[in-house]
């Protein structure tokens, strides 16, 4: 976070205390898709993971680039043994 935004919520709000939760959005639907990705059985097509989240299939696919996630077929093989 930065300095400038870090003062003002200080001063706004003075009794809150900043633990350092990272809230970025985009972190929390990286997160959650980490964990819908590698779980094959409750998730085994991507539009699975896309109705749960609400994000389009775009974004998904993005995401995992993004984050190396992988291929799903790995997780899928891994899932029936």
């Amino acid at each position: 976070m930065s300095n400038k935004l870090y003062e003002h919520i200080c001063n706004k709000y003075p009794n809150v205390q900043y633990k350092g939760e990272d809230l970025s959005l985009e972190n929390l639907y990286t997160q959650e898709l980490k964990k819908r990705w590698q779980n094959t059985i409750k998730y085994p097509t991507v539009t699975d993971i896309v109705i749960e989240l609400r994000l389009s299939e775009r974004t998904v696919y993005r995401l995992a680039k993004q984050n190396n996630l992988g291929s799903r077929w790995q997780y899928r093989k891994n899932n029936q043994i």
